[in-house]
């Protein structure tokens, strides 16, 4: 055991749809925080279709590279994620995070972390964990 086993980590399980909290110590969760439902805003599609009818600039406009429906809702929900681990970690309670998540929404995630959530950040573990159990988790993340 590593001087920091006693310390209580901040698990962030997540999916585009779901992000639940869970405290451990050691390699057992102590307990969850909170479970989130990420709603993400459908209605970008529209807005974005009705930008490109908009410039009216000529066929070229047709060609522009373009974020897909799937990028801005996983780019949304990143997004939110990181704001509530901005919240749970700005009372210095937590000295670490571990992330898990899908390998695409891990990517998205990290291009929104910001610098102390990348500071406290100590593992990610890319797999969709966010329907597991809290003894699946505890297989999933520490063994």
């Amino acid at each position: 055991m590593g001087k920091n086993d006693s310390q209580i980590k901040l698990i962030a399980v997540t999916s585009q749809a779901k992000l639940t909290f869970y405290e451990s110590q050691g390699l057992k969760i102590t307990k969850k925080i909170a479970e989130i439902e990420l709603s993400v805003d459908k209605d970008h599609r529209l807005g974005k279709e009705q930008s490109h009818y908009q410039k009216k600039s000529g066929p070229s406009s047709l060609f522009e590279p373009h974020t897909s429906p799937s990028e801005l809702e996983h780019q949304e929900a990143a997004k939110a994620i990181i704001e509530e681990l901005e919240k749970l970690t700005s009372h210095n309670l937590y000295k670490e995070i571990i992330i898990a998540a899908e390998p695409r929404m891990l990517g998205f995630l990290r291009k929104e972390y910001t610098q102390a959530i990348n500071k406290l950040t100590i593992r990610e573990v890319p797999k969709d964990l966010a329907h597991h159990n809290k003894p699946e988790l505890e297989k999933a993340l520490f063994i």
